[in-house]
């Protein structure tokens, strides 16, 4: 179970590694900006000013990722269209291969009622109508 569970914290880090880097980076820049507060305490009005760089960053980030989300959501919308045209191909054939066997059918039963006809056998044979 111990080579198991490896994997899946080496598989966890290799799906979310940005996220991991994003905030260690936002962890570090926070615990600087409080020691040097801690040790400035003349400059604590600018420690504020500090976080202007941060929040254009989120905001870049943000907008990013929103466009990133429409672009996929379009793709796949794009994707699904194309099954769905595929699937109603595939329908119309199955319906001309299904009347292509119905016909066949109705052919072999009017061969039998005629053979049976021929033979003096009175017994007709009806179609499977649905």
């Amino acid at each position: 179970m111990k080579a198991n569970d490896e994997i899946k914290k080496v598989s966890w880090i290799k799906t979310n590694w940005l996220f991991l880097l994003i905030g260690v980076t936002i962890g570090g820049y926070l615990l600087w900006a409080i020691w040097y507060w801690q040790c400035h305490p003349s400059e604590a009005g600018q420690f504020g000013d500090m976080f202007g760089a941060v929040t254009s960053i989120l905001t870049f980030l943000s907008v990013f990722l929103l466009i990133k989300s429409i672009k996929l959501q379009s793709e796949e919308l794009q994707n699904s269209s194309k099954a769905l045209k595929h699937s109603a191909s595939e329908l119309e054939l199955t319906r001309k291969e299904f009347q292509k066997q119905n016909d066949t059918s109705y052919q072999q039963l009017k061969t039998i009622n005629y053979c049976n006809k021929q033979h003096g056998n009175n017994e007709l044979r009806q179609p499977f109508l649905i």
